[in-house]
């Protein structure tokens, strides 16, 4: 479920992205590490799914996104 970031208000939201590339354990610790240091609560990485859920208000979430896109994941929506 991906969480439209127009239907959560500023304070925030739990959100679900899609992160490809994740292959290992390693790669569930890596990106839940840049999330958390992103400043979301209630980090959660399905490796299975190639999903990270977590909750954050608007700015953060956009933060994350470029984070992770800066770390070399592939993240949608």
């Amino acid at each position: 479920m991906t969480t439209d970031p127009e239907t959560v208000g500023s304070a925030g939201g739990s959100t679900t992205l899609s992160v490809g590339g994740m292959t290992c354990q390693g790669c569930v610790r890596r990106v839940t590490e840049v999330i958390t240091r992103g400043g979301a609560g209630e980090v959660e990485v399905d490796l299975s799914r190639g999903e990270a859920r977590f909750t954050a208000s608007d700015a953060v979430r956009a933060e994350i996104r470029r984070a992770l896109d800066a770390d070399g994941w592939d993240v949608g929506a």
